[in-house]
């Protein structure tokens, strides 16, 4: 602790520094240190403190975190972790790259601080850092700052030095091959020093050597000097001029020859090589000798050697050849052995196109990022980022320099295709990228997640490399742990993606207690069939309980099995989710049939045998007896250590987490043991004090901002739509994404964009759907209250009397009615939308089929039948509530060919993409025709049209994430897009839109139109779990389902937690990026948590309705 106090005896302005405090007022500085360890425990951070002591009593003024300069943030976050506040991890995640850019400009060395951080960045990591070096003295330097070897040494910046540059000119004018050699024998030894330099200093490491490089334009001289020298020495009469004028015609001459029109796709790099072997064959001469001599002095030495810009498979064919011969020849004749391996520098698309091919002849690829950015754009570095680039970033054109940061969607894809192709080559092909962006954290974080094993940049910036591949790292183990938890048996193999000792434990404590109890209950006679009948009934549970996981990235529980009745109405849904490997459930049962009869005929041949053991039955009674009791105990034994694992797991709200700590079977155990607390806790509950804790939890989050006095602030927009129709259309599988998007020039939603232009539009808003989906869409918008997770709504809850919009709208003299084409039984609607107190319903045989898809009817024969019944209401003069439930942007999202209206680009042809935008695009044709018929038969002027999305209909994998930012060009990213749905608001003769950023959730959407519609929630006493998003400054809703409970969206993140908060994960909504502060955040979960546990009380303790 340390700080200022001026004592109000010292004199005017002496600061003495806390040591006066603690002798003064030894008891208040005791009071202070105590505050301050509290405040550094639970923020994680040095804080400043401004205090006050007054009549022996000591006050806290202001408290903030501390404003450290780099040094004192380092260091202070080294001794959080000696305190044993932070782990090493959290230190490293917190540093900031120019914590360590600032640190390496004050100091040419490591300071303490930054070296310990460093050596727990190297714990952590799994990228190798390699450095570019141009000089040994590079390599020095590099190695003190942690370099791990050298990835690219430059070697024309060896020869291109002043005082080399002459001899390597003179050679390259040569007109013969024998005078090139002559030239090249000069240059040998300077560059044979240059790698036994660099092979001491990375003794024990690899050295990676680019062998000559540069454009041939660059090793020649200048053309316009050489004519005026020229020129200079004609207009001399001395007879000695004339050898230097004859010298100078010649390399004129020789200059011109070379001369290219395009230099920089000309000669150089391998091309180089292929034309002037002789200047290959130097330097690789000067290597092996160079790695010979080390050897010989006891270094370790294994070069590795980077043949440049290779475009093709043959052209490092050839190179590679070209290496053997000459290590053959060095080394045959110095009798020593040295291993070397031989790479591609990969730097044009044609190579990462054809990386497979090229992988034949390599042992490692090195991706040149530099010049690979530059054949990608078609521009070249040192013209652009002088012209262009700074305007292209300021125009958003670039997000940001694609030199200085990898362009992951262009390059990046590149660079990963390269890396699977030759990996499908050759499994263990090293691989890693050199260049600029190899130190810039976000192009280092890509890298680790393709599986590049190393990056080589600058050796000053080293150490900011290995901070970042470990950040890298611990963030993306993070992700795994949280998103592919891993956990004995197939089914926790494609729940949790792999296997853990604990996880073996569990699994095997449920299978061996429901083995003992068979055997224990079973009788002899049965055993054989039971055991074969309950091994076929397990497997069909695995494997419906893993196409359940697929689809609903949930664990099912025992509940679950009540909607198997629902499988034939989405069996064209469930065909896709099947693979080839889910059928392992079932090698058991086919092995078996053999198996069987194999010891069948074994136990007939020894029945025929005249071979019989007497005593054979000598005890057998009482070998069963302790067979049995065996069995007893080991059954014992598996549940007393299940119900152990059962207890600590109910402190998990996360059930993905719990399922994977507690194993499938004793999962299924837990979930009704909770569910039989909950409702014994229900049974003896009080609806009235469920609702009094509901208003005061909700009063406690702000909400909404107070006015300046302290007061409630009118709400805007109340009775804006009073008296007008209310239309709800509900479209399936709808997100947010293909809104205001086009492909290959065609608007995807032009109807939704053109409404959205003239309503309120809210961007970011999301699905809270549970077990029900669709029908969990329909009991939000129309009750605000929480889907419980355990069971779908409409099956659950369907014999309540629920409060709804519906029975709201009724007391205004609304008639609601609400139309699907599928039969309403499905989801159990024939029981929900009377309890919602719709008045009537139209289902399946009310539309002609057309034959859309699996559900039958279309969109447009959706609407017609809707608009026969909404004209009816008119003529009555009789307002309406009218919800439309659409289905023809159902998975698997099939369009007839007669009904596709946009042409697909052969990019993601007969992809699931490829089908879902058709299927949108139809979606929003259909809204379309619905809104000109209500034009047309003069509805639309007094009518608030609703539309809002159910719930994703992609699932979250990079080649769908992929696909949408390629295709559409817009931005996403699949852990948060997916559950971006769209809502959009339109009111009577509204003619100005408006785009709502506040984030919000189907719970908001009936609290949000009752508003416009003049009816108050409080006026009416409505419990209500969503919030009006119009009038809304602060928002925190639960998730649940598809994400675990305790997942949230608030103005700024989604979290999703891991077994708490404290090991949870958290993505901004604006970057889809990680956000690794989460403490802010905490009260949101706590709130959230408590909310969605009152709602379930609350819907649970509602009255039942007469039937």
């Amino acid at each position: 602790m340390t700080g200022d106090y001026v004592s109000s005896a010292a004199s005017e302005g002496l600061n003495e520094g806390l040591d006066e405090l603690r002798r003064e007022e030894p008891e208040l500085y005791a009071i202070l240190q105590d505050a301050c360890r509290y405040l550094e425990s639970r923020t994680n951070e040095v804080q400043e403190i401004q205090f006050a002591v007054d009549s022996g009593a000591l006050y806290l003024v202001e408290i903030s975190e501390a404003r450290l300069t780099s040094k004192a943030a380092l260091r202070s976050t080294v001794d959080l972790v000696d305190e044993g506040i932070i782990t090493k991890e959290d230190a490293i995640l917190r540093i900031q790259p120019w914590h360590v850019t600032e640190m390496l400009k004050t100091s040419s060395t490591l300071l303490p601080e930054l070296q310990l951080l460093l050596e727990w960045a190297d714990e952590m990591k799994a990228l190798t850092i390699l450095s570019n070096v141009d000089h040994p003295k590079d390599a020095m330097k590099a190695r003190a700052l942690g370099a791990e070897g050298i990835g690219l040494c430059r070697t024309e910046q060896l020869l291109l030095s002043a005082s080399r540059f002459p001899f390597v000119q003179k050679m390259i004018l040569a007109d013969s091959e024998a005078e090139r050699k002559r030239g090249l024998e000069r240059l040998l030894p300077m560059q044979q020093a240059d790698f036994e330099q660099l092979f001491e200093a990375m003794d024990g490491y690899p050295v990676t050597i680019r062998l000559l490089d540069p454009p041939l334009h660059e090793l020649l001289p200048d053309i316009e000097r050489l004519n005026e020298q020229r020129e200079r020495l004609a207009l001399s009469e001395l007879e000695e001029n004339n050898t230097e004028v004859q010298e100078l015609d010649r390399v004129i001459r020789r200059v011109l020859e070379l001369h290219e029109q395009y230099p920089l796709l000309g000669q150089q790099d391998c091309r180089l090589g292929t034309v002037f072997p002789e200047i290959y064959d130097m330097q690789l001469e000067a290597i092996f000798r160079a790695a010979v001599k080390g050897i010989r002095q006891g270094l370790w030495v294994r070069p590795e050697i980077m043949i440049p810009l290779v475009g093709h498979a043959n052209e490092l064919q050839d190179m590679r050849e070209l290496v053997d011969h000459v290590a053959d020849q060095v080394l045959g004749e110095e009798k020593r052995h040295c291993l070397y391996r031989v790479g591609a520098r990969i730097e044009v698309p044609r190579a990462a196109l054809t990386a497979a091919h090229i992988a034949r002849h390599a042992d490692f690829f090195s991706f040149g990022t530099d010049d690979l950015t530059q054949m990608t754009f078609g521009y070249s570095r040192h013209n652009t980022e002088k012209s262009f680039l700074h305007f292209a970033e300021h125009q958003r054109s670039l997000t940001s320099n694609p030199f200085q940061v990898l362009d992951i969607d262009g390059v990046g894809q590149l660079v990963e295709m390269a890396l699977v192709q030759g990996r499908i080559r050759k499994p263990h092909l090293k691989a890693g990228i050199c260049g600029e962006n190899a130190a810039d954290p976000a192009s280092i974080a890509f890298c680790h997640r393709i599986g590049l094993d190393y990056v080589s940049c600058l050796p000053e910036q080293v150490p900011l490399a290995r901070i970042a591949a470990a950040q890298a790292a611990l963030l993306a183990a993070k992700q795994d742990h949280n998103e592919n938890r891993q956990g004995l048996s197939l089914l926790r193999y494609f729940f949790f993606h792999g296997l853990s000792g604990i996880g073996f434990v569990t699994d095997a404590l449920g299978a061996l207690t429901v083995v003992c109890i068979l055997d224990l209950i079973v009788p002899k006679g049965w055993k054989r069939a039971v055991y074969g009948g309950f091994n076929v009934l397990f497997s069909l549970v695995l494997f419906a309980a893993t196409l359940y996981n697929v689809h609903f990235s949930s664990v099912p529980t025992y509940t679950a099995l009540s909607e198997i009745g629902q499988v034939a109405q989405v069996r064209g849904s469930i065909g896709p989710l099947v693979r080839p490997e889910h059928f392992l459930f079932f090698v058991d049962i086919v092995l078996a049939v053999p198996v069987w009869f194999i010891l069948r005929s074994r136990r007939t041949s020894g029945r025929n045998s005249s071979y019989r053991d007497s005593g054979l039955h000598f005890g057998r009674s009482r070998r069963r007896y302790w067979g049995k009791l065996g069995v007893a105990l080991t059954a014992a034994f598996c549940i007393t250590l299940s119900g152990s694992f059962i207890v600590k797991g109910e402190t998990i709200d996360n059930e993905l987490v719990r399922a994977e700590n507690l194993g499938f079977l004793n999962y299924q155990v837990s979930s009704a043991i909770m569910t039989s607390k909950e409702n014994e806790a229900i049974a003896n509950g009080n609806i009235n004090e469920t609702i009094d804790k509901i208003n005061q939890l909700v009063s406690k989050y702000s909400y909404q901002e107070k006015s300046s006095q302290g007061t409630e602030i009118k709400a805007k927009y109340f009775g804006q739509a009073k008296g007008s129709n209310l239309i709800v259309l509900q479209l399936e599988s709808f997100q947010n994404f293909p809104i205001n998007a086009s492909l290959d020039g065609q608007v995807l939603t032009p109807v939704l964009n053109d409404l959205a232009k003239e309503s309120y539009y809210f961007s970011h808003f999301f699905q809270q759907i549970g077990q029900g989906n669709t029908s969990d869409a329909e009991f939000m918008s129309n009750t605000s209250i929480y889907p419980t997770g355990v069971v779908p709504m409409s099956a659950g809850y369907s014999d309540r009397d629920l409060p709804s919009l519906p029975k709201l709208l009724g007391k205004e003299g609304y008639e609601s009615e609400t139309f699907h084409v599928n039969d309403v039984t499905f989801w159990n609607r024939n029981k929900m939308y009377p309890a919602l107190g719709f008045n009537r319903y139209f289902d399946k045989p009310s539309f002609e089929n057309d034959k859309f898809n699996d559900f039958g009817p279309s969109d447009e024969e959706l609407y017609r039948v809707g608009m026969e019944k909404m004209t009816a209401h008119q003529a009555a003069n009789q307002p309406f509530y009218a919800q439309f439930i659409t289905a023809s942007s159902h998975s698997p999202f099939t369009v007839p060919a007669d009904r596709a209206r946009i042409t697909i680009p052969a990019t993601i042809t007969n992809t699931l993409l490829h089908d879902y935008l058709q299927a949108i695009n139809y979606t929003d044709y259909a809204v379309g025709q619905l809104i000109n018929e209500l034009k047309a038969n003069g509805l639309w002027d007094n009518t608030t049209l609703v539309i809002y999305g159910d719930h994703f209909g992609l699932p979250a994998n990079d080649e769908i994430t992929q696909q949408i930012q390629t295709n559409l060009g817009v931005p996403y990213d699949g852990k948060v897009s997916r559950f971006n749905i769209p809502l959009l608001i339109h009111t009577p003769k509204q003619a100005k839109g408006q785009v709502i950023e506040q984030p919000g959730g189907q719970l908001d959407i009936m609290p949000t139109v009752l508003n416009l519609m003049g009816v108050s929630l409080k006026e009416e006493k409505f419990t209500a779990f969503g919030h009006d998003l119009l009038n809304m400054d602060h928002n925190a809703f639960g998730i649940r389902y598809y994400l675990p409970t305790g997942s949230f969206v608030n103005n700024d993140i989604m979290f999703i937690p891991g077994a708490g908060f404290d090991d949870g994960t958290a993505y901004s909504l604006k970057t889809y990026e990680p956000v690794t502060d989460l403490e802010p955040y905490r009260s949101d979960y706590e709130h959230v948590l408590s909310l969605m546990k009152l709602s379930d009380e609350y819907v649970k303790l509602l009255p039942k309705r007469a039937p």
